[in-house]
Parts: structure tokens; sequence; C-alpha cells
């Protein structure tokens, strides 16, 4: 390294992610100097994602990954700091738990900063926080704009937008209206401003809305509202589409107006030929008996919006797709039409009664989709909505369907969460996620999300084969909610899984007996003091019982292990369960995150197990593999516990941070 000029070397230390930077300055002298003094470092600063979770950044229980480098506010100010002023390119692109206030104190220290990208790229666009409202636009436009003219460079901003309600969206209108446009550039007071995501939300009156005591609002008024709503959306549509937008997020009620909907569509096909992204709720198609007419224009005009942005989308969500009624009729039509060919990344929050041989063919025409979801939010599963679910189990026809697109497909991460899938169902379909004969190349499976389907029953039969099969690519394994039985199969899979980085058995209580390679009389599990009060029949003897909690232990001492995060949310862990898992804790090598929220029988005993966990890092684990996050929200720790886990805090050098949010005892 010593013949290599230090411009070179900047730019290899360009591709290192921030937090490594921070070690490689203490290697030698020279490095030191090339990371605090060279331009390429005190003039940008950009935080990328972390690379651990590149493979990942697709899924999670809703779909897809929050996870990048763990930047935080006082982490940013740090960084920011190091520059002494001299900051002049600031990209926080697709970090999470970065806010506003946080951005603003950069800009304040750096009066030269001119450069500014705040994307919310990959992440769920409910979690990132540094969406702009129309009126943050134009004074962070403002802002930039004084600093081109004292420092000669035009500034540019690239942002993400959120609008809610009709108000809002004219007021983005005519900030919009207000500056001029340059070929592939819009100015605002002097900026270069891209908007690269835009999301709306309520933006049309419904009628539920428009009673007022006992009268009725005039039905012109409404419809005269509606048609100026779409008439704003289009015009913002036509003036951003073609600078730059990647992602567009129609949210609840940004589509409800059926007689907009046809012109909304066509502005996205006409204007937005740079969409990578779309994402939008269903009551597009959910129509009543009173606007039926509309319904074939909304869906010539969805799939001409398709087909326009066809070459350059490559990720498509549809929300509520589980809505019944009239509206599945219409979903369904759209189903029929033709997908883009390159889409990499789909999922559909629909019923899987929902799944028909019409929904095979149009995922037939996407033989690049790597990324496929099904799944449904948690909250969703009222009775209600079990009720619409055709009584919440999955046909053998719609689990056959669903099986053979997979056995032809590309789909290497699949996600089927909250489905209420019964055993034949989940069989028929975890069958299709082995290789057969006449696969010339297995990719494998990188992600499998199960949760949320504790009607699997005997259907877990094929987990540990499915497992075996994908033990080469598996990154991403949540079976949480499942069987225990099933559970307790994955984990004894879990050594040969080389490259699984997260486990998330959330949901299951690890007290119970995940009874693995024994068929017992009654398939009903028990846990231990259920155990000693049996006569024994119906259960192996007792050295061959272990709970899910021991065998997990038992797992991540295993020198083969490689995790790196366990996620064990809403399990009713108590402090004696954390004591049942500590040995795998400590030995794990490669653990760095743990996960225990919402456990509320922790309390302030399940914490001094937890500060043994950071305190036995140190002594433990020679090779790395220190803890660096922890969650325990929502874990009923009070006074005690929170002191106790200040002073194991204390001692670790790694940790970066202690989540105690919601628990509310603390400080009383």
């Amino acid at each position: 390294m010593d013949s290599v000029d230090d411009e070179v070397l900047a730019l290899i230390f360009r591709a290192v992610p921030a937090r490594d930077r921070l070690r490689c300055e203490e290697v030698c002298v020279r490095w030191r100097r090339v990371l605090t003094n060279h331009s390429e470092f005190t003039t940008r600063l950009v935080l990328p994602p972390d690379p651990l979770d590149d493979s990942l950044v697709e899924t999670t229980e809703g779909g897809w990954s929050p996870w990048r480098e763990e930047a935080r506010d006082d982490t940013l100010r740090v960084a920011s700091a190091k520059a002494k002023g001299g900051l002049r390119h600031f990209d926080a692109s697709g970090c999470a738990d970065i806010t506003k206030r946080a951005v603003i104190d950069v800009l304040k220290s750096n009066p030269r900063l001119t450069s500014l990208v705040m994307d919310e790229g990959e992440v769920e666009t409910s979690l990132y926080g540094l969406k702009l409202r129309p009126r943050h636009l134009v004074a962070l436009a403002e802002t930039m704009a004084a600093r081109g003219r004292d420092g000669g460079s035009t500034p540019r901003i690239d942002i993400s937008v959120e609008v809610t309600g009709n108000r809002e969206l004219e007021e983005l209108r005519k900030a919009l209206e207000e500056g001029s446009s340059f070929g592939d550039s819009l100015q605002i007071g002097g900026v270069e401003v891209y908007v690269v995501s835009l999301t709306t939300s309520l933006l049309f009156v419904v009628d539920s809305a428009l009673t007022h005591g006992d009268s009725d609002i005039d039905e012109d008024v409404h419809r005269e509202t509606n048609e100026k709503t779409t008439t704003d959306l289009v015009e913002v549509l036509r003036r951003i589409g073609g600078r730059g937008l990647r992602r567009l997020n129609f949210l609840e009620r940004s589509l409800n107006d059926h007689r907009g909907v046809p012109k909304i569509f066509n502005a996205v096909g006409e204007d937005c030929r740079t969409l990578r992204e779309l994402h939008l709720d269903s009551e597009a198609f959910t129509v009543d008996r009173e606007h039926w007419e509309f319904l074939e224009s909304t869906v010539d005009s969805f799939n001409g919006m398709i087909d326009a942005i066809g070459d350059t989308l490559c990720r498509l969500t549809l929300f509520r797709a589980y809505r019944d009624g009239g509206g599945w009729g219409p979903v369904r039509a759209v189903w029929c039409k033709k997908l883009p060919e390159g889409l990499q990344k789909l999922h559909f929050e629909m019923p899987h009664h929902g799944l028909r041989h019409d929904t095979l063919d149009a995922l037939s025409r996407c033989p690049n989709t790597r990324v496929l979801s099904f799944a449904n939010r948690p909250r969703l599963q009222t009775r209600s909505i079990n009720r619409q679910l055709s009584n919440g189990v999955m046909s053998k026809a719609s689990a056959s369907i669903l099986a053979d697109y997979l056995r032809t497909s590309s789909v290497t991460h699949l996600d089927l969460s909250n489905m209420l899938l019964d055993g034949d169902a989940l069989g028929e379909i975890l069958g299709a996620a082995l290789p057969n004969q006449s696969d010339d190349v297995w990719d494998g499976i990188k992600v499998l999300i199960l949760s949320g389907n504790e009607r699997g029953g005997s259907g877990g039969k094929d987990l540990p084969a499915v497992l075996e099969a994908n033990a080469s690519t598996m990154l991403h394994l949540d079976v949480g909610g499942l069987p225990d039985d099933q559970v307790a199969q994955a984990i004894d899979k879990l050594p040969l899984l080389t490259r699984l980085h997260t486990l998330d058995i959330s949901g299951t209580q690890v007290n119970m007996f995940g009874i693995s390679g024994v068929t017992p009389k009654r398939k009903k599990l028990k846990t231990s003091d259920e155990a000693a009060k049996n006569d024994g029949e119906d259960f192996p003897p007792p050295a061959q019982l272990q709970t899910i909690g021991k065998k997990l232990a038992a797992t991540l001492a295993a020198p083969s292990c490689r995790l790196k995060r366990l996620i064990l949310e809403s399990c009713s862990l108590t402090a004696s369960d954390l004591r049942e898992i500590s040995p795998g804790v400590l030995k794990c090598p490669s653990l760095v995150f743990v996960d225990v929220s919402y456990n509320s029988a922790i309390g302030d005993e399940g914490c001094v197990e937890v500060a043994r966990w950071i305190q036995g890092n140190a002594r433990a684990k020679k090779n790395g593999g220190w803890l660096t996050r922890i969650h325990l929200e929502g874990c009923g720790i009070g006074d005690v516990g929170a002191k106790t886990l200040a002073e194991a805090v204390a001692t670790s050098p790694k940790l970066r941070r202690l989540d105690l949010a919601q628990n509310l005892n603390i400080g009383r």
C-alpha cells in the first residue's frame, strides 16, 4: 500500500463504509492524514447502506426492509463536525433514523454545503422521516439559494416530498409553477430541485366526510373539489415526472375519485418515464354499483400506464388488495392484463382465495421477478377480515397455482406472512421451493418469510427439506408464529445455513417443547410444568425433551453458526427464558443484534441477564461478534433495571444502540 498514491487511496476509502473508515484512521499516520484531510472526506458526507444488508434490502414482515447503516442524529453530528464547516455535499438517503433537526444542524454548521440528497430509497415510506412537506421544500430552496449567490455554484437538492390533503397538494403545485424549467431540471429560486419520491394521501373528499349535522354538502361541490384536486395532481406529475422522479406512493384516498383516476394514471404514463417504483392502494379498483361505468376506463388507463413505464418499472405494490365485495372483481381484471417483463419486485397485499389462474397468467409474464410477496399486515387479522378471507383457509387450488409459478420462476425472496395458510397449503408451497431435475441452474431461496401462519400444522414437514436444499443461499428466515414443532425443526437446521444473517421467531413461546424427530400421540405441545404432571406416555424420555429456548441456545453456540440478527419480539419471554438462551447469545461469535421487544414480563429481573450479554462479550468474544444493538422496547423495565443496564453499557465499547422506548416505569 505504500506505493499507492493518496488520490487512489482516497478512492479506495470512499468505497469503505463510514464506520469502518473510523477504524482505518487508527492504522497508521498516513491513512489518518488521508481520511481527515483529503477533500473527498472533508467536503462530502455520504451515509451508505450497511453492506451486510444489501441482499436483505427488499424484505421485512411487511414485504420490504428498513435496514440501513445505523446512522443516528448523534453520529451524524459527529461526522459533520469532522468537516470543520467545509462540507459541501451531504447524502442521507435511506437513513430511517435521522431526523430533520439533525439535517438542519448540519446545514447551519456547514455554510458552504450546496448539494443535499434526501431520498427514501428502499426504506418503507412510513419509516423515512426526511420527507418534506411543500412548505419545507420552499424554505429549503430559499436557504440553499442564498448559499448559491454567495458561493457562485448552483445549489442542488434531491428530495422526497410528502403531501397530505388537497390544500398541501395545491401548495406544491403553486411552488412548482413559480419555479422555472430548464431541460431535465426544475429550478425554484435559483436552486436545482429534483423530486425523486412523491407520497400522497387523503387527497379526495369521500361521501362520509361530506355530512355536517343533518344536511349534506351539495354533490356538485363534492365533484368540483375532486376535479380541482385531480387537476392539481396531474399538473404536479407533469412538472416533476420527467425530472428524476423514481418513486410514487399513492396511499389511502389518493385514488378514490373514480372520475379522476384515469386522468391520473394517464399522467403517470405520459410524464413519469423514469419511474422505478409504484405503490398504490386498491381503492382505485374498488367501485360500487353507482360508479360501475368507470371501471373499464380505470382498468384500461392502469394497464396503459404500466405499459408506458414498463421499461423502467422494477417494483410494484398494490396495498389492501384483500378488499372484497365489488372491489375484488375489478382487481382481478387488472391481473389479467400484462405486467412489465422487467419487473423485479412484486407485492400484492391480497387474500389467498383471490389466487386464480389469471393471477398465474399475469405472473408468468414476469420471468425476472426475484422478490414476490403476498403478505398481509398483521393488524389486518380481525374477525371480519378473516371471514372475508374464505374463513381463513387457503384452498388447495390456490396453493397449487402459487406452487406452479414458483417451480418455473426465478424468485429468491418469498414473503407469505399472515396469510393464514393451513398445513396442506403450506406443504404444497414449500414443496415448490425444492430443486427438481428440470432445474438447469438452481438459484435458491435467499429470504423466506412464513410468519403468522399458525395453521401450518403438518405442512411443516417439508420445511427442514427446504432449508437443507437452500442452505448455501438462505440469508433471512422468519418462521415466527408457526406451530412450535416447525419452529424447532427450523432451529435444528440453522447450523447448516452458513450464510444466514437473520432469524426471526417473533410470536413463538420459547418455553414450549418443540418436539422434533418424534411423533407424540397427541400433537398438542405442553409447557415444562404441564409435562411434569403428565404420566409420560405422550412425550419422549426426559433426555430428549428440549424447549425451543434450549434448542436456540445450543444452535447459537455451534461453531458453524453465522447468525448476525436474532429477533424475538412478542415471545412472552421472562427472565428465566433469557437465562435459558444466554449461553448461545454469549458464545455466538457473529451475533451483533438482538431484539426482545414487547416482552413485558422481562422486567427488572431480566435486565440482569441482558447486562450479562453486554458485559460477557468483553470476555468471551475475542474474535469480534460484539453486540452492537439491543432492543428492549416495551419490556416492563423500571428504574432498577435501567440502572443495571447503564452500568453494563459503561463496560462495552462496542454497543451502539440500546432501545428502551415504551418502558413507562422508568423515571416514575
